[in-house]
């Protein structure tokens, strides 16, 4: 796993840039999720500093605190166990601990011991201190990338390190593959960059810049042996990273004028290339892939590339390869309209990808697209959500993990800029509906509010703190891989999500949801950090404005009174601004971190809440729930799941790890489960001559149409002079073997697995290719698919849902220019996704339902 850096931080040279890229690893976006800043400026109000403890404080909770020399900027679980902690600062201090965060142990006494750097290093100069940790929760090897241009490596989670370093090249980027912890790759700028940087600005020569006939650039270097030695790539990189086992992908400048150094030289002249290591390291051969591509990035398995189109740098294309870069790079297929555009991948899964194009670099609007990841085509984005908010660079969207196909995404109104209003989808963005407003307050008051809506804050990664500034003074919608269907976000009700400065920060409250995301409770006024416990079983939480020493427990989610404990002695300090509350990645433990700084320095609490439950539960304690169950419909992107999950107000732990999905059968495909293909869009049927959609709601009124805003289209008249429309989805290619398939405007939903041949099928009309000399066929056009969709709504439209707010999937051209892309989204850490359905049986239609669909059909007929 690898953070990409999304600026150009002080300790590195100024290389070129063309696409910047941050994306997380699947550990990295856990945390991500939960993380939240606070803010500094505001007091805590006197009534909640006055709150006594509950009156079983001292028999429930343990608690230690550490205090460091800086505000806290991560923390990170490493090994199977859950017990190995490290914890970075912002001025680079390291810290380990070996029992969940009970005690802390200073890592530089031992990272000294092996610092014995080489002259070339020492020459850089810089601070030392540690930049970031790699390391996953099922190896106990980690990597320490650090501040000083080396880095260590430990195969014990810390308790031995072994340096890493090269004596004329300052490493500063590491990249660790994904299969074997031992094998990594580095880049950093040779020495001589930091005299040319301390000699003048980059770029201008300053003194020392040439030493002898090497002048600034960087390279790329690989190890095999755990750092022990490193080899050489290639130099004059920009770009490096792993594939599939032992497969390396670079983008560097392979006829490079090694006179001059590399910022000197033309971004179209970068080359991306794949090479294969060998277990030793060494005669690495690489092999071009791609030639002006001067970026790239990795991120869950989907290489990302831009590639110039000419010489003056004016255009470029975004081109996706699949299967960690092992597929062809093909060019992403965006619609006809989108010309030039701000790419940022928001979201990847195994089988949909999400980026937001935005017109211009600051824009805090864009528009937000979906495709789906074929290995043997290039993807296809179509348009899911206009107007997506975008703030500080970021998209609005986040996702819930454990679910698939759910997203909140915050959308700015047209008419007023500053103002959002939150979205929610089930099925990958094909609807998106209004969030449901809770019932009533925290304290059981009504919302009387009928239109109302919740709107949700946070719901793109928080920023750390800055000093005592606070980035993100809100709690994000914060959901786990083990805690299916629960949910917590702040947020508010009402029509609309006030811009921050204009709200003022005031009206924030905490709300959860038990079924993943179709209902909302309000647990408390005002903005808290939280988290989950022991799968869900214990709620953590604690207020995030201003100063607090207590914190907030709760074994029935919040049903019942919460136990409010102090968890810093009133004699050392008056209280600490929390940052993020933590858990280890899989809500397992009982065992809690509270982080957070005091105005000076940094503060690690760590809560133990093993005696806050003391039965264990058993199979009385849980039930089954499924997400679809409030709206009639058991089905959502073709699957019928059914979770378990343990009964709200019965208090007891879960001692063993729960199989959270129960079951997941397969459903029979409906409408809901197409959307409009390529260069077609969804219109009223009224717009057509139809009817209109009546009663059954505004998705079920309209079916997919040719447009010609999307797609070049061409009006051909037949020998009876009918007008006959075409495009490249209704004539056979040129040229044609064997098959061609006649689109009938739509297409399955992105991660729909519903069963076609038991249920609507809409799939393309296959044809033979026609013989050398004959026409290249025949189209009628979408009439006689307007016909039949029309059957299609009679018949399921009473079971539709309606949707308020939908989206036009279309698909057209190539993205003709492109100068920014950054990837949001990480590795899909779900496994629950792994849909193995074992020997279940499709649903089948009633023999009632088949009655009412002749009867239907009939009545259509003479109609």
């Amino acid at each position: 796993p690898h953070v990409a850096p999304a600026g150009r931080p002080a300790d590195r040279p100024d290389r070129p840039n063309t696409m910047r890229s941050t994306w997380l690893s699947s550990a990295a976006t856990a945390l991500a999720l939960v993380a939240v800043a606070a803010r500094a400026s505001m007091p805590m109000p006197s009534d909640m500093q006055a709150q006594q403890d509950s009156a079983d404080c001292a028999s429930v909770l343990k608690y230690s605190v550490r205090r460091t020399s800086a505000h806290v900027r991560s923390v990170q679980w490493v090994g199977a166990d859950s017990r190995v902690v490290f914890a970075v600062t912002q001025d680079g201090a390291l810290l380990r601990s070996v029992n969940n965060g009970a005690t802390w142990d200073d890592q530089a006494q031992y990272l000294d011991k092996v610092n014995a750097p080489a002259t070339g290093a020492a020459a850089m100069g810089a601070a030392n201190g540690v930049s970031s940790v790699h390391g996953t929760a099922e190896r106990d090897h980690i990597w320490v990338l650090g501040r000083n241009g080396r880095a260590w490596a430990s195969e014990s989670r810390g308790a031995a390190y072994s340096l890493v370093e090269n004596e004329d090249y300052h490493l500063n980027e590491l990249h660790v593959n994904p299969t074997n912890p031992t094998w990594a790759l580095l880049v950093g700028p040779h020495r001589v960059c930091a005299a040319e940087r301390l000699g003048g600005p980059f770029g201008t020569g300053g003194a020392g810049a040439v030493s002898g006939s090497v002048r600034c650039h960087y390279a790329a270097f690989v190890t095999t042996d755990f750092g022990k030695t490193l080899h050489v790539v290639a130099s004059y990189v920009r770009t490096a990273a792993f594939g599939k086992g032992t497969r390396v992908f670079v983008s560097y400048l392979p006829n490079a004028d090694k006179t001059k150094a590399q910022h000197e030289l033309n971004d179209y002249d970068y080359e991306l290339s794949y090479g294969d290591v060998s277990a030793t390291g060494t005669g690495l051969k690489l092999n071009s892939m791609s030639r002006h591509t001067p970026e790239f990035v990795l991120a869950s398995d989907v290489l990302f590339a831009v590639v110039y189109t000419n010489a003056t740098l004016e255009r470029v294309e975004l081109k996706v390869a699949t299967q960690r870069g092992h597929s062809a790079l093909r060019t992403a297929a965006f619609p006809a309209d989108v010309s030039e555009g701000y790419f940022v991948v928001v979201n990847i899964e195994p089988s949909t990808l999400w980026i937001t194009v935005k017109e211009s670099y600051d824009s805090r609007r864009g528009t937000l697209f979906v495709s789906s990841l074929p290995d043997d085509k290039p993807p296809a984005f179509v348009e899911s959500l206009p107007n997506h908010a975008v703030e500080q660079g970021e998209p609005e969207l986040a996702r819930f993990y454990g679910l698939k196909g759910v997203f909140i995404a915050n959308v700015r109104l047209p008419a007023a800029m500053e103002q959002r209003e939150s979205l929610i989808t089930f099925d990958n963005g094909g609807e998106w509906h209004p969030l449901h407003a809770p019932d009533e307050h925290a304290d059981g008051k009504p919302y009387n509010c009928r239109s109302c809506a919740l709107q949700v804050y946070g719901l793109r990664k928080p920023r750390a703190r800055a000093g005592t500034q606070a980035q993100n003074a809100y709690g994000p919608l914060h959901t786990k891989v083990n805690t299916v269907g629960l949910a917590l976000a702040t947020g508010s009700v009402g029509d609309v999500l006030p811009d921050d400065a204009a709200s003022g920060e005031t009206d924030a409250n905490m709300y959860m949801s038990r079924d993943g995301g179709w209902s909302w409770e309000e647990l408390a006024e005002g903005s808290f950090t939280y988290d989950f416990a022991d799968h869900g079983s214990v709620l953590v939480r604690a207020p995030n404005r201003g100063r607090t020493r207590q914190v907030e427990f709760s074994a029935t989610l919040g049903a019942d009174e919460w136990h409010r404990c102090t968890m810093l002695p009133e004699t050392t300090m008056g209280g600490i601004h929390v940052t993020n509350i933590v858990s280890d990645p899989l809500s397992v433990s009982e065992q809690v971190i509270v982080y957070g700084d005091d105005g000076a320095e940094g503060v690690l609490v760590h809560l133990n809440l093993t005696n806050f439950v003391s039965r264990a539960c058993s199979s009385d304690d849980y039930e089954m729930w499924s997400p679809r169950a409030q709206r009639g419909s058991p089905c959502e992107l073709g699957i019928q799941a059914t979770y378990q999950r343990r009964k709200r107000n019965h208090i007891c732990h879960n001692d063993v790890v729960l199989d959270m999905r129960a079951k997941k059968q397969r459903c029979n495909c409906t409408k809901a489960d197409y959307e409009c293909d390529v260069c077609y869009e969804p219109r009223a049927v009224s717009e057509e001559g139809g009817s209109g959609g009546g009663s059954f709601g505004i998705d079920v009124g309209e079916v997919c149409v040719l447009s010609e805003k999307l797609c070049a289209i061409a009006v051909e008249y037949d020998e009876d002079g009918n007008e006959k429309k075409t495009h490249e989805g209704t004539q056979a290619p040129d040229p044609c073997v064997g098959e061609w398939e006649e689109t009938r405007g739509y297409r399955l939903v992105q991660g729909t697995q519903c069963i076609v041949e038991t249920g609507i099928a809409l799939f393309p009309i296959k044809h033979q290719c026609p013989s050398a000399g004959s026409p290249t066929g025949v189209s009628l056009g979408p009439w006689p698919y307007l016909l039949a969709a029309l059957v299609i709504i009679v018949v399921f439209g009473a079971c539709a849902a309606v949707a308020l707010y939908y989206r036009s999937r279309v698909r057209g051209a190539a993205p003709t220019s492109s100068s920014y892309l950054t990837v949001e989204g990480g590795d899909d850490d779900d496994d629950d996704d792994d849909d193995d359905f074992d020997d279940d049986e499709p649903e089948v239609l009633d023999d009632d339902a088949i009655e009412q669909y002749e009867k239907q059909k009939t009545k259509k007929k003479e109609k």
